[in-house]
């Protein structure tokens, strides 16, 4: 209904949230169901509903505050809630870091973490839900119970808050490395899948972020939000496979096959926009030819390569970083959930 009226402003949260309570809700049931002694299905579900709460509650702001201009009831106490209701969720999401695989923290020397991380979550949730100003998420509507006493410590509370949160969460992704140098083979599989879906997203975002704002640039951010979201999707998904260890031994597989093709398709890449542009220049400045000879050269060029160059980066991969799992493919330390 928001989308129908033009003039709406946008929840900028709303395609993170759907992607968040459509993954981490799903992730989260069946970890529960089938490991209710584990928190991180725990986590993943309070996360999934959180989310969901965040996402209704921002569009019904719009939709009563500024579509119907204050007739609906509800609409301060939504605009309200997104207000805050972020400062949970990031705690949380720090929890599942520090309490991957095997839902204790990995070692008591990170208990002050995780103490504090629950600290930030009450207390900044307190302090964001009375700091006046527009919503973070939502800049045309202002917090409706924002202290205007507090305006002047406004922007130093807010990027305090900011700082403390995502620096626990970044504190709980280096948990996993500390996780990783102590780990034995099975965790060490396990903290590789959750890396991997990571690192995805990690590119898409960067992708995502790159370059200036024009249509030479599109693909690159269009190729960003592709793997922005399928690494958003990934990583609760990743999580799941690793608690179950559910074909465990198959990340060795696909993070070869990943840094093989991945690689592959930028030399290719490079070669094809060399030889075009190289072509290109000789052709229109030389010989005043417009058509499009040199790109069919160029793909001619890369198609002829593509089999010699895969296997020099294949060699090259499997010299630096064997498949040392690879042949155990569709292993499982335990059996299908399904």
């Amino acid at each position: 209904m928001n989308r129908s009226h033009p003039g709406a402003p946008v929840f900028e949260f709303a395609f993170r949230s759907v992607v968040i309570v459509a993954s981490c809700s799903m992730v989260g049931v069946l970890i529960a169901s089938r490991r209710p002694a584990h928190p991180i299905g725990w986590l993943f579900s309070a996360v999934g509903l959180l989310s969901g709460v965040h996402l209704f509650f921002g569009e019904y702001a719009i939709y009563a505050l500024v579509v119907e201009r204050g007739v609906l009831p509800g609409g301060a106490v939504s605009a309200w809630i997104i207000c805050w209701i972020w400062v949970p969720i990031n705690a949380l999401l720090a929890f599942v870091a520090l309490l991957f695989p095997d839902g204790r923290l990995p070692s008591p020397r990170w208990r002050p973490i995780g103490w504090l991380n629950g600290v930030m979550a009450v207390v900044g949730s307190l302090a964001a839900a009375f700091l006046p100003g527009p919503s973070p998420w939502l800049p045309a509507i202002d917090n409706p119970f924002g202290v205007e006493g507090l305006k002047d410590i406004k922007n130093l509370v807010d990027a305090s808050l900011e700082a403390l949160s995502y620096g626990i969460l970044l504190a709980g992704v280096g948990s996993l490395y500390v996780r990783y140098r102590r780990a034995g083979r099975v965790e060490r599989q396990q903290i590789k899948w959750l890396a991997y879906a990571g690192a995805v997203l990690l590119t898409g975002t960067i992708l995502l972020n790159v370059g200036p704002d024009s249509l030479d640039w599109l693909w690159i951010r269009q190729v960003g939000f592709a793997l922005w979201v399928i690494g958003f999707v990934g990583v609760p998904i990743a999580i799941g496979i690793a608690i179950f260890k559910y074909r465990l031994y198959d990340i060795d597989i696909i993070i070869n096959r990943t840094l093989v093709y991945g690689a592959l398709t930028v030399v290719l890449a490079i070669i094809f926009q060399s030889i075009d542009a190289a072509l290109h220049y000789l052709l229109v400045t030389l010989a005043h030819i417009h058509t499009l000879p040199g790109s069919i050269i160029a793909a001619l060029v890369v198609g002829a390569l593509f089999h010699p160059v895969k296997h020099r980066i294949q060699r090259f991969v499997d010299t630096y970083l064997p498949s040392k799992e690879s042949g155990r493919p569709g292993h499982s330390e335990e059996a299908s959930p399904s």
